[in-house]
């Protein structure tokens, strides 16, 4: 008998939730999202009335309520939360929105409404769901994550399928247990977007949530560690790319940089050395400035052969260190000849380097200046003022005999990977050689010979012509001068006269 009436009850229930679930919406919402509720009535009865009081409940809990006389009250969860338009109930609609959604909101909502003596109901049922983290907040490379998919729906989910950056993931790259989905190993390409997706058997219902996650780590592409070359004499900066960095994030993070000396103990750098890119200063205490992926450089101002060796970049995120290691490698060309090379000498250049372990292949070339072109404007000529000439492979270049065409800027290239990761220059001075014979001169300094030659005629041509100009004017201002000079007899004629008169 209480068997019997037990399972009448429970026949009588489902039944009524049967028959109520096609007449109610199913609403799907993803927790930190927006959602509206539908409820659209449209009754000929309530044209015309301006004095409408609705109320949302959810399990008999008022969530919102519009009085009469306008004044618009909300439940103790739903503050700032939910809003209604009023200016839409002459129009039959009286939704209700909430943002943002929180998991609690999940239920059947009961939407009433009011005028004069009428009363109309429309009901929505919502599911949300979301995805939660352990641990959550930004996470430290190397480490792990466990991601979980929930939803307020009873229904047994079909299928659970998971998207990184909408990249659908597979079992085979990680692990999934039902609607878990764990992360070993992170760094910093797990950052970004991981949404599930919820499918049932009715095949229209679903539910979709994501998350986002922040991985704090050395930038993808960097070798550990990786090589930096730089020519002695030449400024470098050594690079830390640091990925994942936000405004949470800065206040349990600390880099520093440091040196490790041939016996293995390591010499730390003053933070005062170490320069932001993109940003004005480092911080003399070390703190850093909240940006994202920021590169942390070492500045070296002035490479000497002592700077050779391995260095450190270490960053500290709430206890946990870890560090990125780069080797600086010097460059340098020496010479079998020092000061001057004699023309027809023999010369050895050689590329050394401080650490030739990772470099394969050496390459030689010579730099030639172009002539510029009046056509060309400044920008091209800066990017081909300079051409590579005789290419020659080897560690060593050997000139013999040494040439006036040899001088010049030489060029020693290192290759790793098929691609140039260091070059160092050598300026060759190349004199005469030692019997004193002339050296070739180029068309340009005959030329130049020409053309100096032809200024100096045209200057004194002009010296001469303006200092007869001159005569001429100073005459034509005494012109009785002029006569007089014209008539004036000469000495011989003066001595000629006199005579004639001592003989009379």
């Amino acid at each position: 008998m209480h068997f019997q009436l037990l399972w009448f009850l429970w026949l009588s229930v489902h039944a009524q939730a049967w028959a109520m679930a096609p007449l109610t919406p199913l609403v799907f919402a993803q927790e930190g999202t927006s959602v509206t509720l539908p409820c659209n009535v449209t009754d000929e009865r309530q044209t015309g009335h301006w004095r409408i009081a609705v109320r949302w409940s959810r399990e008999r809990r008022t969530m919102l309520l519009v009085e009469q006389n306008g004044v618009v009250k909300r439940g103790h969860h739903m503050v700032h939360r939910a809003t209604i338009k009023e200016s839409l109930f002459q129009k039959g609609v009286f939704s209700l929105h909430i943002e943002p959604v929180q998991y609690m909101d999940a239920g059947l909502y009961t939407g009433s409404i009011k005028y004069g003596e009428l009363s109309l109901h429309c009901q929505v049922l919502l599911h949300v769901t979301k995805v939660t983290a352990v641990p959550s907040g930004t996470l430290p490379e190397t480490g792990r994550v466990s991601l979980t998919c929930a939803s307020s729906y009873p229904q047994k989910e079909k299928e659970v399928r998971w998207y990184h950056n909408e990249d659908r993931i597979s079992a085979k790259t990680h692990i999934l247990h039902g609607k878990e989905l764990t992360i070993k190993q992170l760094t910093p390409q797990h950052s970004g977007d991981w949404r599930c997706e919820l499918l049932y058997e009715n095949g229209s219902q679903k539910g979709s949530a994501s998350y986002h996650l922040q991985v704090l780590g050395f930038s993808y592409g960097d070798l550990n560690p990786s090589f930096i070359y730089a020519m002695v004499g030449s400024s470098i900066e050594l690079p830390c790319h640091l990925s994942g960095i936000t405004k949470s994030s800065t206040a349990g993070l600390s880099v520093s940089w440091s040196q490790i000396q041939s016996d293995g103990h390591k010499k730390t750098l003053p933070t005062s050395g170490l320069a932001i890119l993109g940003s004005k200063s480092w911080s003399s205490h070390g703190s850093l400035l909240q940006s994202v992926n920021q590169n942390f450089l070492l500045h070296i101002s002035e490479v000497g052969e002592g700077d050779a060796g391995l260095y450190q970049c270490s960053f500290t995120y709430h206890g946990q260190t870890f560090t990125r290691k780069l080797r600086l490698v010097t460059m340098r060309v020496s010479s079998s000849e020092s000061g001057l090379i004699q023309e027809g000498s023999r010369l050895q250049l050689a590329c050394e380097l401080s650490d030739p372990s990772g470099v394969e292949r050496y390459e030689w070339s010579k730099e030639e200046l172009l002539v510029r072109n009046d056509s060309e404007d400044e920008e091209d000529i800066s990017e081909r003022s300079r051409i590579p000439h005789k290419l020659y492979d080897g560690k060593t270049l050997e000139l013999a005999p040494v040439s006036v065409q040899d001088a010049g800027i030489w060029v020693c290239s290192v290759y790793a990977q098929e691609k140039i990761v260091g070059q160092v220059k050598y300026h060759l001075d190349v004199i005469g050689a030692q019997n004193g014979s002339p050296s070739p001169i180029s068309s340009g300094e005959i030329s130049f010979a020409v053309v100096f030659f032809f200024i100096v005629l045209l200057i004194l041509v002009a010296i001469f012509l303006l200092a007869w100009r001159n005569r001429r004017r100073r005459l034509s201002h005494y012109p009785a001068l002029e006569n007089v000079e014209r008539l004036s007899p000469t000495p011989e004629k003066c001595l000629k006269t006199g005579a004639k008169q001592e003989t009379a």
